[in-house]
């Protein structure tokens, strides 16, 4: 993602880091907790982004518009693992800078695209009024696990850090405007919308290492867990209802919406595939990535009543039209 902006560096040279100590086992679980759900989203991401960009070219009104979707699916295809390679990169890193002698934050100097900065401040502020109180809780903790203050910036699972990461990964890929805006709203669904699974399970992680809240009770604490834990039930409930047949709308972007079927669940691997109207397959997730992307509001359930209603109104108008028929 070519752009103007100064990112300040997420960490600083290994001479100031404090003798080089390894991360506290409870910063290594979660760390390793947040690729793992980062990697599943960020490949997410770019499954998703080839298919909007397929669409928009076979819909486009002319054929400089379609030239222009074909090539940035081109060339995003090239740079895909380039970039998952360094946005997974920069994460890791990011709580490696949590050992620093000061708690340096990462800020954003400036865009010289204003579309492209009113997308990532919109985001954030999106990211962040869904996630407190608890991501304030969590910065709490990771500052009483290290013995100093971690604010929002400096916090490696806040979006303000993962929306810098994922610019310094984007920063070899000249998009124009309008294709930076679709992969944004798609960073959007499958990685910032992760974020608050994540940031329920570091929660779990540090209580169970006794870490507590740094300027909280532990009834606090317990509260905010029970209230996290309370948003995330009707998502786990919503996949705990699929049967093969049930189906799903899956919003590619804020124009296209897709149906799709549970055709199968593989018990081993744990995978749901979903297929479309033909027959072909348009979408594979696990429990845990359904759940997120049903709270984050990418896909939902849709009631088979309603579609069955809706399809029988249809044949019902045709046979309306043929009976009216000369």
């Amino acid at each position: 993602m070519k752009t103007e902006a100064k990112v300040v560096a997420f960490g600083l040279p290994t001479s100031r880091r404090r003798n080089d100590q390894p991360l506290p086992v409870p910063l290594e679980q979660i760390r390793d907790l947040a690729q793992a759900q980062l990697r599943q989203g960020i490949q997410a991401l770019f499954d998703d982004v080839d298919d909007a960009l397929f669409d928009r070219a076979d819909r486009a009104d002319n054929s400089q518009e379609q030239e222009l979707y074909f090539e940035a699916m081109r060339d995003l295809r090239l740079k895909r693992q380039g970039i998952e390679r360094t946005f997974l990169d920069r994460c890791a890193g990011g709580f490696e800078s949590l050992l620093q002698e000061q708690g340096a934050e990462l800020r954003t100097l400036g865009h010289a695209e204003l579309e492209a900065r009113v997308a990532d401040e919109a985001m954030i502020g999106k990211a962040l009024g869904q996630l407190e109180p608890g991501l304030g809780q969590l910065s709490l903790r990771l500052g009483a696990l290290l013995g100093r203050p971690v604010g929002e910036g400096g916090n490696p699972l806040g979006p303000h850090a993962l929306c810098t990461f994922f610019a310094e990964a984007c920063s070899e890929a000249d998009m124009p405007i309008r294709i930076k805006l679709i992969v944004l709203k798609l960073f959007e669904r499958h990685c910032l919308g992760r974020l608050g699974v994540l940031c329920k399970e570091a929660h779990r992680l540090l209580e169970a290492e006794g870490v507590p809240s740094a300027e909280s009770p532990p009834a606090a604490v317990t509260e905010q867990e029970a209230a996290m834990d309370a948003a995330a039930e009707p998502a786990d409930a919503q996949v705990d209802q699929l049967r093969v047949g049930s189906w799903l709308e899956l919003r590619m972007d804020d124009e296209q919406k897709l149906r799709c079927k549970l055709a199968a669940f593989i018990r081993p691997t744990g995978r749901y595939i979903f297929v479309n109207r033909s027959g072909v397959k348009v979408l594979e997730r696990t429990r845990a990535e359904l759940a997120a992307d049903l709270a984050a509001g990418a896909v939902r359930l849709l009631d088979d009543a309603q579609i069955f209603d809706r399809a029988l109104e249809s044949v019902i108008n045709l046979r309306r039209v043929k009976t009216d028929q000369p």
